[in-house]
């Protein structure tokens, strides 16, 4: 499942940016529960779609998500995904 939240958070992100990045894995997942919802906050490792033999070396690019999901309807996900040290905009 956090795999999974992990390739969401990648699709979301790529969209919402017009980036092209692949998933390779999630490096750190925290789970917490607060009565009426799951957040999960991730670490998602991602190699960049734009990656040539000239610039490999800045291939990998981490993302962080919040993932937040309902017991009582676990098919309502919100994903909210941002490149490692930017702060979300509210």
């Amino acid at each position: 499942m956090i795999q999974n939240f992990g390739k969401k958070s990648v699709e979301k992100y790529n969209k919402e940016n017009d980036k092209n990045n692949r998933f390779v894995g999630v490096k750190k997942a925290r789970k917490e529960f607060n009565g009426q919802h799951i957040h999960y906050e991730l670490l998602v490792s991602t190699k960049k779609g734009d990656c040539t033999i000239k610039n490999e070396g800045d291939c990998s690019e981490n993302l962080e998500s919040d993932v937040f999901e309902s017991p009582k309807k676990p098919n309502n996900v919100i994903l909210e995904v941002q490149k490692e040290g930017q702060c979300a905009e509210y």
